[in-house]
């Protein structure tokens, strides 16, 4: 009978890894060691550099790529390659001579292009027939930089090789991330859509080798998926040269795996190999070609009496490399897991490595250059009859290897640049993991100033927390003298806080099975330091006069403050008859019975009692005999203000008329004191003038004056009620500053 054990498992793929190589030929000896506490990447030298070609080298042109009939590799006991290339006659090739190194980018038949250093060259009949070593790119190139990042999209591929029962499946939609050459940022757009998909159906260990029986096999079943980027730089400084290679990868794996019998088994099987489109970068006129080839391998060893079924499911991602900028510095970081729940069938004692293996070559010119490995296993062992015992370890190595053949002799370097292991000791539910709790001012604007929260501020309360099984769960939040609100989608509370002091906070995150942790912070609550208010009267203005009509009249009210609230701004007159409106809201209004002089008073009032005020003085008389003049007054914009170019300008005047006539009224705009350059805004007649109406304009001063006007501007109001030799007149200034382009 078998018998089930719950656990958390999962299948890592390894990162994927490369290597560098940097001044005359550097000793790989203590380089970057193992771990996976990579350093940054050294900042990119983003300063021009200006190529320097050596004189040797020879760039075929369309016509001679063409020409090229035959490209062979030849029997060589000697340190480099050896190459025979014969080409048709054209001027380019008729002028091939010993010593020339010829830098070609890929052509009909040479589809990775070629560097080679020519040592013989001769003709039969119409052909010219080149020897040539393989060249060095220090033969070609004196000074000069490559850096390069790109994501290996599967738009790219130009050939791929498959095991059989293996099956490849991309997708376009992904690694279209965008790829900053001025970041250390991955360098893949880390998506839910991978780019590539691996099946892993496949009978890993037969022992009759009839994959029809079985009762005798070790297999699997599932899929592999993966996105990759890279990030290559190339400079060459005469005989100096500085290297750096890093691959990022974000990879999951949906992975069964069943064991039968009683055997021992140790296996790898290459499920493919995707050779990409070769990538192309110009140091001047010489075209570097990088061939980036990925091979995928699983791995599986171990030993199995009885039958375990299992599943995995993880996802992984990570980034790692290393550069040779005057000394080896490993760039790798992470892997970083997350494991989902699965389950485990067992009636054996079992012991059994499997996954995934990973290799990234990236070849200049198809031969040779920087590739990384990457393996990542689960190491499972159980033990069947007697009490159920399991243990799970996840692993993951990657190592890194430069095969320069282009850049020095009989040059080679490999190391371990990460290993990572996690042991899972028992499947054993694990409470969440609270990873921040803060409490934050969530005022965009007013409130509090600094880091002290008040009661005037809207305090967001959050935290972040993660389960290890990657359970669901759900967060709450409590304080120790106030009842809180419901948790709000993003999982935050917002609450303004009523009393002053310090209280204490405790968020307390819940998985699915139950596990609750717990954390608390202490929040203090400040009383508000607000700025003492500040009052302005534009109408009526100071010493006005104003006309009873009859036995009353009935004057407009215009005034603000800094609170910008007209429920905390209140009028008052020093006449005590004098009706007043209750708060500065709307269209306020105080009603005059008297005549005489009175004080009119616009009081501003905060939430800490401290008052800010305004006052004029006005006359009120009764109404003469004889016509009195209308009055005008610009109340907006405030005077001297300074507006921008494009603003909106925003006139606002009050007319009135004592004797209630009609009163005309032209409203103008001048640059400065210079009335020659006078424009008119709007004009008019009004009626009903004697409790006064209010005219508005909005202009903007580059709809007025042509081009883009500054300087010192002046509004003119003029107004009259035909029966005055001269119209009543009231100014107002401002400023346009002057134009940014």
């Amino acid at each position: 009978m078998s018998t089930v054990l719950k656990f958390t498992a999962a299948l890592t793929l390894g990162l994927l890894t490369l290597s560098s190589c940097g001044t005359s030929t550097p000793t790989p000896g203590g380089s970057t060691g193992g771990g996976n506490n990579g350093g940054s990447t050294t900042p990119r030298d983003t300063a021009p550099v200006e190529p320097i070609i050596r004189p040797e080298a020879r760039i075929p042109d369309a016509q001679s790529r063409a020409a090229l009939t035959t490209f062979q590799k030849l029997p060589s006991n000697g340190k480099r390659a050896m190459y025979e290339m014969r080409y048709q006659s054209t001027p380019f090739t008729e002028a091939i001579q010993p010593g020339n190194v010829l830098v070609s980018e890929p052509g009909p038949n040479a589809p990775y292009g070629y560097l080679v250093k020519v040592t013989n060259v001769k003709r039969e009949g119409g052909v010219i027939i080149v020897q040539a070593e393989q060249g060095r790119i220090t033969d070609a190139v004196a000074r000069g930089r490559i850096d390069l990042q790109q994501a290996l999209k599967p738009e790219k591929l130009a050939k791929q090789t498959l095991a059989p029962g293996v099956q490849l499946a991309t997708s376009s939609a992904a690694g279209q991330g965008h790829l900053s050459a001025q970041s250390d940022d991955p360098l893949v757009d880390w998506q839910k859509t991978y780019g590539y998909s691996v099946s892993l159906n496949k009978v890993l260990y037969d022992i009759d080798g009839d994959e029809k029986t079985l009762d005798d096999q070790t297999g699997s079943k599932g899929n592999f998926y993966f996105n990759l980027g890279l990030d290559f730089m190339l400079d060459v400084n005469w005989f100096d040269l500085d290297f750096r290679a890093k691959v990022d990868v974000d990879q999951g794996t949906n992975l069964q795996l069943y064991a039968r019998g009683k055997y021992e088994f140790k296996k790898e099987f290459k499920l493919s190999e995707l050779q990409f489109s070769p990538i192309t970068v110009p140091i001047g006129p010489v075209t570097v070609v990088i061939v980036p080839v990925v091979t995928l391998y699983l791995d599986a060893s171990g030993k199995i009496q009885g039958e375990v079924n299992y599943a995995l499911q993880q996802t992984l991602k990570a980034s790692a490399g290393v550069e040779y900028i005057d000394e080896f510095k490993n760039l790798s970081s992470g892997p970083d897991w997350t494991f989902k729940h699965s389950g485990i069938q067992a009636s054996a004692s079992a012991e059994a490595q499997v996954g995934p293996r990973v290799r990234l070559a990236m070849l200049l010119y198809g031969v040779a250059g920087a590739y990384g490995e990457a393996r990542a296993y689960a190491n499972f062992k159980a033990q069947y009859p007697a009490k159920p015992l399991w243990k799970l370890d996840l692993c993951g190595a990657g190592n890194v290897g430069v095969e320069a053949d282009l850049f020095f002799d009989e040059f080679s370097y490999s190391a371990e640049v990460f290993k990572k292991c996690k042991s899972i000791a028992e499947a054993q539910n694990a409470a969440p993991v609270i990873n921040s709790f803060t409490a934050e001012r969530d005022n965009i604007f007013g409130g509090g100033v600094g880091n002290d929260l008040t009661l005037t501020d809207d305090v967001k309360i959050c935290a972040t927390a993660k389960d290890p099984e990657n359970d669901p769960f759900t967060l709450s939040y409590a304080s120790d003298k106030e009842a809180l609100p419901a948790v709000g989608p993003d999982g935050c509370v917002v609450y303004r806080f009523k009393t002053t002091g310090t209280r204490k906070l405790t968020v307390t995150a819940t998985d699915s099975e139950g596990a609750k942790s717990s954390k608390s912070i202490d929040v203090n609550i400040t009383a508000v330091n607000q700025p003492v208010p500040t009052a302005t009267i534009q109408a009526p203005t100071a010493g006005e006069t104003l006309y009873l009509n009859g036995n009353s009249v009935t004057v407009p009210l215009m005034g603000s403050s800094s609170l910008n609230d007209c429920q905390k701004e209140k009028w008052t007159s020093s006449v005590a008859t004098d009706a007043m409106p209750a708060n500065n809201c709307g269209s306020p209004a105080a009603l005059f019975s008297a005549a005489g002089n009175r004080t009119l008073t616009l009081t501003a009032t905060n939430s800490e009692n401290e008052v800010g005020k305004a006052q004029v003085t006005v006359n009120v008389q009764p109404k003469p005999a004889a016509n009195v003049p209308a009055s005008a007054n610009i109340t907006s914009p405030d005077k001297g203000v300074s507006y921008y170019d494009g603003d909106l300008i925003p006139v606002v005047a009050l007319l009135k008329d004592a004797n209630n006539d009609a009163v005309t009224y032209t409203l103008k705009v001048q640059q400065g004191n210079n009335a020659a350059t006078q424009k008119v805004l709007m004009s008019g007649t009004l009626n009903n003038t004697q409790a006064g109406q209010t005219i508005k304009k909005n202009f903007k001063t580059s709809d007025v004056f042509a081009g883009c006007p500054e300087g010192d501007f002046t509004l003119i109001l003029e107004a009259t009620d035909s029966k005055q030799p001269a119209p009543t007149v009231s100014t107002r200034s401002y400023k346009q500053i002057k134009c940014l382009s």
